[in-house]
């Protein structure tokens, strides 16, 4: 199921991507790379560098996708986004603190937030603004290079937006998104396509998503899982 549920982003963005590219121009982003274990992965300890040249001491080696989604937003902001909403299954804290039904959302960018929730409320999609309090960063300096890739214990879900923010440009509109809860009814067992319904409503003008899997070009959900499940 763990793997379902980290293909649920990359679903729901196919699906923003079909339905908006009839209404108006999309970028869509993946960060895309292979999540198996090798001889060649990272290692806790290891110093890795993003390419923006911020430098990442790896402490948690399961907080891989934030890495991804960190070269994600460097790109996105280098193709000239005037604005940027990445979404991603980032953090379980963000799961701990407002549940299965309930989103969390992170920005700078008050007129961001409410362009945002006036399409949530349009949807019917539940999102909750989170707050992206700059002294936790302090938990997420490191000895030997610019940051570490996870912060303290406590407010995980905060850290983890703190990270990414790291790597948008300053000019930029931005907003993190952390799904990881409404992404996946575990009574039905099955995907709930949340953030599909806002997105469209909100029709962003650049996307980013983080999921470790293969990027595919699909012009259906269909098409997209038969792709990523086809034998390479």
């Amino acid at each position: 199921m763990e793997e379902e549920l980290n293909l649920g982003p990359l679903r729901n963005m196919n699906e923003v991507v079909v339905t908006t590219s009839k209404l108006d121009q999309v970028h869509f982003v993946v960060a895309a790379c292979e999540n198996m274990i090798s001889g060649t992965g990272m290692r806790p300890g290891d110093v890795v560098t993003a390419s923006n040249g911020k430098t990442i001491e790896v402490n948690n080696t399961d907080a891989e996708g934030r890495l991804t989604l960190a070269d994600a937003l460097v790109y996105t902001c280098k193709q000239g986004a005037e604005k940027i909403i990445d979404i991603a299954t980032l953090t379980g804290a963000c799961v701990v603190a407002l549940g299965p039904s309930i989103a969390g959302f992170f920005t700078p960018s008050d007129e961001l937030a409410q362009e945002v929730l006036t399409a949530s409320e349009i949807s019917g999609e539940k999102l909750w603004r989170m707050p992206l309090e700059e002294s936790y960063w302090e938990s997420m300096k490191s000895g030997v290079a610019d940051m570490l890739n996870t912060g303290a214990g406590q407010g995980g879900a905060i850290t983890a937006a703190l990270f990414l923010k790291q790597f948008v440009d300053e000019k930029v509109q931005w907003m993190h998104i952390d799904m990881a809860g409404p992404v996946w009814n575990d009574k039905k067992r099955a995907a709930t396509g949340f953030g599909v319904s806002t997105l469209v409503e909100k029709q962003p003008p650049k996307v980013a998503t983080q999921c470790n899997v293969a990027e595919q070009e699909a012009e259906s959900i269909d098409d997209f899982d038969n792709a990523v499940r086809r034998p390479v």
